[in-house]
């Protein structure tokens, strides 16, 4: 049987149990380390009909387990007494000590044609393959007027995990459109094109962020109403904790003019497979 203890490993950095090693499972009365198995489930130790899975499959870090540049066993650094916290030593699925503290604005400089006139701004997260990431929103300000911005991800050895580039957007509209993510994990960076605002969901995935290619990108502002909205802002968070995405309609049946169209807002919801119109439109002139 597969013990799910994921939730352990990333808050804890080890937990306390009846053996010596990660979790109190296995290192038995010599102290020696479990060894590490890999399942389809993903990396792991098994202690007689149990296997605790420490990483998901594909995980590109350590698991914590000592041996491995994990940070010793329950969570601990070499030559630290004190348990491993997720701040400054243990991280999620036994990052070992990986922290954000060393990742700077230097970190995308290659997205920069001249650093001292370049917009940056970041967010952290806990990326599922990558543990601590730090996320950038990078605008190249050499024509203030115009261009379109790029979107980085930086691991905490400070390499370049993914990047995007955005749409075609005015300077001081692009960056994030909030402090943090949403309970879904999901940051929303912000465009603006010309005319009307947009918005760009980054939900983390495995290989990255969903619908975003690793260096994809060709500026296209109107989006595809997956991840990309155009004519859009972000809402408020719903009863579970996500952001909704508002997009607007102008109506300008019957011969009427985008001047006196009439306007209503759709209100989608982040369902776990996308976003979906779940409540009826609302109508604002």
């Amino acid at each position: 049987r597969v013990a799910a203890v994921l939730a352990c490993a990333a808050l804890l950095g080890g937990c306390s149990g009846d053996g010596d090693g990660p979790l109190g499972f296995g290192g038995g009365d010599d102290g020696d380390s479990p060894e590490l198995v890999a399942t389809e489930f993903g990396r792991g130790v098994v202690d007689g009909a149990t296997t605790t899975i420490l990483a998901p499959p594909e995980w590109e870090g350590d698991v914590g387990l000592g041996d491995d540049g994990g940070g010793g066993r329950d969570g601990r650094v070499d030559g630290d007494s004190t348990g491993g916290s997720r701040d400054n030593r243990g991280g999620g699925f036994g990052f070992g000590g990986r922290d954000l503290s060393a990742v700077t604005d230097d970190a995308v400089s290659e997205f920069c044609a001249s650093p001292s006139r370049c917009d940056i701004d970041s967010r952290d997260i806990d990326h599922p393959s990558w543990g601590p990431t730090r996320v950038f929103t990078v605008y190249p300000d050499t024509d203030a007027d115009n261009g379109s911005g790029h979107i980085a991800a930086v691991d905490a050895s400070g390499d370049v995990k993914w990047s995007y580039t955005g749409p075609y957007s005015a300077a001081g509209a692009w960056g994030f459109a909030t402090d943090g993510p949403d309970a879904a994990g999901a940051l929303f960076v912000s465009y603006n094109p010309g005319r009307w605002n947009g918005v760009i969901a980054l939900h983390p995935v495995r290989d990255g962020f969903r619908s975003l290619p690793d260096g994809g990108g060709d500026g296209d502002y109107m989006g595809d109403g997956d991840i990309m909205f155009y004519n859009a802002e972000v809402g408020e968070p719903d009863e579970d904790g996500n952001r909704e995405i508002i997009t607007f309609e102008h109506d300008t049946s019957g011969g009427r003019s985008m001047a006196n169209a009439t306007i209503y807002r759709h209100f989608l919801t982040w369902t776990g497979d996308g976003y979906e119109e779940l409540r009826p439109r609302q109508r604002i002139n």
